[in-house]
């Protein structure tokens, strides 16, 4: 299985722009010498769709969500720490 540029363990670079959710999914990516294929084939979230998370188009939450729980984490909504409240 060829994926040219995506099999990169540990050096996969993480766009300035792209979305927090979707730099620190890169960053655990990073950490854990996981490459895309290797998430794909377990979340069956493809290839492309993780790489243009970075600069082309933003993450479906459930896709997100599938990717992230195959490196052993989760997405989730809290409270904002800083909120002003009226």
């Amino acid at each position: 299985m060829t994926y040219s540029g995506n099999n990169r363990r540990g050096g996969i670079k993480i766009a300035p722009n792209a979305h927090p959710c979707v730099k620190r999914f890169m960053e655990e990516l990073n950490e854990q010498q996981t490459t895309f294929a290797e998430v794909a084939e377990r979340s069956a979230v493809g290839v492309d769709t993780m790489r243009f998370w970075q600069t082309r188009h933003m993450p479906r939450v459930d896709l997100l969500d599938a990717a992230l729980n195959v490196l052993g984490l989760e997405l989730c909504v809290r409270k904002r720490k800083d909120e002003v409240r009226p």
